[in-house]
């Protein structure tokens, strides 16, 4: 799983100094990106966080994600972008209620 983060962030440090003109020409753009996105990935990582929370708080996520989501689509360029973004908060929020669901069955003999 390291491997595979360390390499998304090399694959996205490349195509950002390859593509650095652009990113700088679009600031606002970026930013709005930043303002919607790095909340939905903070979210993303409560919701994958180990450990027993409350459901009110897994749905209170939920909930927000979606909200952010749904930012996000509004004034994205890609939807491919917007796509892979609710791919991720999907399996996020699947885990979650994984996890929730396991932790209420007790182990078989």
């Amino acid at each position: 799983m390291l491997v595979l983060a360390i390499g998304s962030v090399a694959v996205l440090a490349a195509v950002v100094v390859h593509a650095w003109p652009a990113v700088a020409a679009s600031r606002q753009a970026v930013l709005r990106q930043a303002a919607a996105g790095l909340p939905l990935a903070l979210v993303m990582t409560v919701l994958l966080a180990p450990g027993h929370r409350p459901r009110a708080l897994d749905l209170g996520l939920t909930i927000v994600g979606i909200g952010l989501l749904a930012t996000l689509a509004s004034f994205t360029a890609s939807a491919l972008f917007t796509g892979v973004a609710a791919l991720h908060f999907g399996v996020s929020v699947a885990v979650a209620h994984r996890r929730r669901a396991m932790a209420r069955v007790p182990d078989q003999p």
